[in-house]
């Protein structure tokens, strides 16, 4: 039965797990939020539902330091697969009503990053405001993660706020959340993102200058130029350059390693751009002469994130839609549209 639980949870059986849990509120007791006690908590990360149902045990204790480390393994628990958790969300939430400890409020922000679920959302809007830059700073890793694809206005004016936080981390935080996470764009996005361009703490600058890069705003263009003449590029400012995709960038980009910057070149080069959207086209109107003839009533379309400078997805509409990332299909036959037809035709 151990061996059996142990493989259901990734090699934690339950022994171990209380053992783990037990270390860690020791180490809780003796340093709050200390190396040994994140290393201890980072062993349950993803072990299942058995860590869960511990972790809400513990979120009704009387001690500060278990619903603290309840929070906190309850984020391990959910943390590793990307997906929301609604009942986690729940559990935190209530929690949070008629919590008093300022140490257990961090943990609830903190899990909350993990959790991911739309309903935590006011919840984190609240938080935006409280008293203590530890807490802030974990909104502004949770909000995003929250919001997923829903563009919640409360939620980013509270990012908003959160990027001209007094706290350096925090503002870094929350610009890149607001400049690469979120998938929203408006005037107010982008006055405060220009108002990070300017920041006195070098990497909450450099989060301003992606953030409208991504939105094609080409007052970036200088300041992506100069960045990229210094010679230190981080691969977050090949991303602006993709995104600004100016043939003006080509000299600065070449003196780069070319793997590093082959996407951005690819955007950069006025030649390749017209030739993936070539591509596009053709390979768009044979798998819809395709399917006109073979699977009459399935629409093909080409779309691609207003977003984001990848190479276009295609989808077929139907019962059941199915998508294709064009990039992809076309490395795989040496960029021939007609055998990319081919192939999206017998995979569908």
């Amino acid at each position: 039965m151990t061996q059996l639980v142990a493989a259901i949870m990734g090699g934690v059986d339950l022994i171990e797990l209380a053992r783990i849990v037990d270390d860690a509120l020791a180490a809780a007791r003796r340093l709050p939020s200390g190396e040994e006690y994140w290393d201890l908590l980072g062993k349950t990360t993803g072990v299942g539902s058995v860590a869960a149902d511990l972790a809400l045990g513990m979120l009704r204790s009387n001690d500060s330091v278990v619903r603290a480390t309840g929070c906190d393994l309850l984020g391990a628990a959910c943390n590793g697969n990307g997906e929301p958790h609604r009942w986690a969300a729940t559990a935190l939430v209530d929690l949070a009503a008629s919590e008093t400890s300022r140490e257990v409020v961090r943990s609830i922000a903190g899990a909350l990053e993990h959790v991911a679920d739309l309903s935590a959302i006011p919840l984190l809007v609240e938080l935006a405001s409280y008293d203590d830059s530890d807490v802030r700073r974990k909104v502004a890793l949770a909000l995003p993660a929250a919001m997923t694809d829903h563009c919640d206005d409360a939620a980013v004016e509270a990012l908003i706020r959160l990027s001209r936080d007094p706290d350096a981390a925090t503002r870094n935080w929350a610009t890149f959340g607001l400049g690469r996470q979120v998938g929203v764009d408006s005037a107010e996005v982008r006055e405060a993102l220009w108002a990070r361009t300017d920041d006195k703490d070098p990497d909450v600058r450099e989060e301003g200058i992606c953030g409208l890069a991504r939105r094609r705003d080409r007052r970036m263009l200088p300041l992506v130029a100069d960045l990229l003449a210094a010679g230190d590029a981080h691969s977050w400012l090949f991303d602006a350059a993709a995104w600004l995709g100016d043939e003006s960038l080509v000299p600065l980009l070449e003196e780069y390693d070319v793997a590093v910057v082959e996407r951005a070149m690819r955007e950069c080069v006025p030649a390749r751009v017209g030739a993936r959207d070539v591509a596009c086209r053709d390979l768009l109107r044979l798998v819809q002469t395709a399917l006109d003839d073979q699977r009459p009533g399935l629409i093909a379309a080409v779309f691609c994130d207003r977003l984001d400078y990848a190479s276009p997805f295609l989808r077929i509409g139907g019962d059941n839609d199915r998508v294709w990332f064009v990039e992809t299909l076309l490395e795989a036959v040496n960029g021939d549209p007609a055998a990319a037809a081919d192939r999206v035709m017998e995979q569908l």
